[in-house]
This record gives structure tokens, C-alpha cells and sequence, in this order.
């Protein structure tokens, strides 16, 4: 698990810790901002291309989920390793679109 702490006049007013799997991919995001409940955000992978465990393959996320598991926010993957092509919540869907230079644009 890694952490890091934003701290203002000697309090901290923002934590944020982020847990990844044996496999090194991050499966959550935990944010607790001063003052309110902690905010869970994880993670889902496609890992069917792997092959293997010991593959180099990045296996793309697909998703993020709330702590209770209900989806949030659905990608929507390409051909290319790592590819996005758009993401869509409850309300929109947002192309991802890539520039010469392989930066992704919203």
C-alpha cells in the first residue's frame, strides 16, 4: 500500500492511499478528505490475454467500482494494449480520442 498525505498548517486535510495487487496493478484508491467518510474507489482488469502470470502483457482496466462494489464507470478498450476508446457513466459516454503524439483527449 502506498500513501500520501496533504497537509495544510500542521493538519492533514486530505489522505489518499492506493493498494495494488501481486501483479502490480492498482485494484484501489482510497481518498479521506477532513472532516468527511473515506471514499473507495477499485479497480477491474481484463486479464484474459495474460497467458501466464509471469506475462508482459498489461492487462487493461475495464472499470471502477465504489466500495460496495456497484459500477461506476465503464471503459471501453480497443485493440492496441491499453487502448481506450471511451468511458461512460450513468449519464455520458466520453470518446477518448488520441492525438499524433498518442496523448489520449476527452
Amino acid at each position: 500500500m502506498l500513501s500520501a498525505e496533504q497537509i495544510v498548517n500542521g493538519i492533514t486535510v486530505l489522505t489518499v492511499s492506493y493498494a495494488y495487487d501481486v501483479f502490480g496493478y492498482q485494484i484501489s484508491r482510497t481518498e479521506t478528505v477532513m472532516g468527511s467518510a473515506a471514499s473507495v474507489t477499485k479497480f477491474a482488469y481484463d486479464i484474459s490475454d495474460r497467458g501466464s502470470a509471469y506475462s508482459t502483457v498489461v492487462s487493461p482496466m475495464w472499470a471502477e467500482l465504489d466500495a460496495s462494489g456497484t459500477l461506476t464507470m465503464r471503459y471501453f478498450l480497443g485493440d492496441g494494449e491499453g487502448e481506450k476508446l471511451a468511458r461512460s457513466n450513468a449519464t455520458e459516454a466520453i470518446w477518448m480520442l488520441t492525438d499524433r503524439q498518442g496523448s489520449v483527449r476527452c
